[in-house]
């Protein structure tokens, strides 16, 4: 879950600093290693953790979709790291 927040937090670092090709591609490696921690029962504890990933996946399409960078952000950091901190 490490690179989980790294990434997290680097893709909030390109939508503040409006670094639009670098989202673009964080996008699509952060939807990729969701689906992979989906299908990874290994790393996930419980079913919980399983309907917040895919709670996280609709909300952060939704942001995406509406082209509303900052509410995307938003969920990257009180949804996502909230959920997956890792101490």
């Amino acid at each position: 879950m490490n690179d989980l927040m790294k990434l997290s937090e680097n893709i909030q670092s390109s939508i503040f600093h409006y670094r639009i090709d670098d989202f673009n591609k964080q996008l699509i490696e952060l939807i990729n290693l969701l689906e992979q921690e989906l299908a990874n029962g290994i790393k996930i504890e419980n079913q919980d953790k399983i309907s917040t990933i895919k709670k996280i996946i609709g909300s952060i399409n939704i942001a995406f979709e509406n082209k509303d960078y900052l509410l995307f952000a938003d969920i990257l950091k009180y949804e996502l790291e909230a959920n997956f901190k890792v101490d």
